[in-house]
C-alpha cells in the first residue's frame, strides 16, 4: 500500500515495528534506520564500558585533586585551628573548594558532551537524508552524573579535612 498522510504513517509505524513483529513495514527508510540501530547497538556497549572506565578516571582524578589540595594546606589547617577555628569550619572551607573545581568540571563534561552528540548525530543524520537523533543524553544519566560528583567531593573533603583536623594544630603546623 501506499500512503502519503503523516498521521497516518506515524501510526503505522507504531503499530507495525521495523523488527520483532509478524508483520512489518519495509521501506528505504526503514531498513536504513534498522541498520544504523544495529551499528549503534554494539556501539552503545562500547560507548557503555567505556564511559564506566572513564568515570572511574574521573572520579579518581577529582578525589586525588581534592585531597592533595587539602594535604598541601595541612599547614593553614593548623594554624587556623591553632587560632580557634572549628573542625566544621575547616570542613566547610575545602567542601567549597571542592564544589567550585566540581561545578566546573561539570560545565566542562556537559559542554563536551553536547558537542560531541550533536556532531554525531549530525554525522550520522548526513548518510540517512532526514534528520534523526540517535544519541541522547537522558535526565537519568545527567543526574547520575551530578550525584556522583557531589558523592566524591563531599567524600574526599570529609575524610582528608577531618583527619587532618583531628591532629594537635602543633603537628599540623611541623606537617608531621
Amino acid at each position: 500500500s501506499y500512503e502519503d498522510d503523516p498521521e497516518v504513517l506515524e501510526r503505522l509505524f507504531t503499530d507495525f515495528p521495523i523488527t520483532g513483529k509478524k508483520y512489518a513495514i519495509s521501506t528505504m527508510y526503514s531498513e536504513i534506520i534498522g541498520q544504523v540501530s544495529s551499528s549503534l547497538k554494539g556501539l552503545g556497549t562500547f560507548a557503555f564500558y567505556a564511559s564506566l572506565v572513564f568515570a572511574v578516571f574521573a572520579f579518581i582524578l577529582l578525589v586525588n585533586f581534592i585531597v592533595t589540595s587539602i594535604y598541601d594546606n595541612k599547614k593553614t589547617i593548623g594554624i587556623l585551628r591553632a587560632l580557634g577555628t572549628r573542625k566544621k569550619d575547616v570542613f566547610k572551607i575545602f567542601l567549597c573548594e571542592g564544589f567550585f573545581i566540581g561545578i566546573f568540571a561539570l560545565i566542562l563534561t556537559f559542554a563536551a558532551l553536547f558537542f560531541f552528540m550533536n556532531w554525531l548525530n549530525a554525522y550520522i543524520t548526513e548518510y540517512l537524508f532526514f534528520e534523526v537523533t540517535f544519541i541522547l543524553f537522558p535526565i537519568k544519566a545527567r543526574l547520575l552524573l551530578i550525584l556522583s560528583v557531589i558523592v566524591s567531593i563531599l567524600l574526599a573533603s570529609f575524610l582528608t579535612s577531618f583527619k587532618i583536623s583531628k591532629m594537635k594544630p602543633v603537628d599540623a603546623i611541623n606537617n608531621k
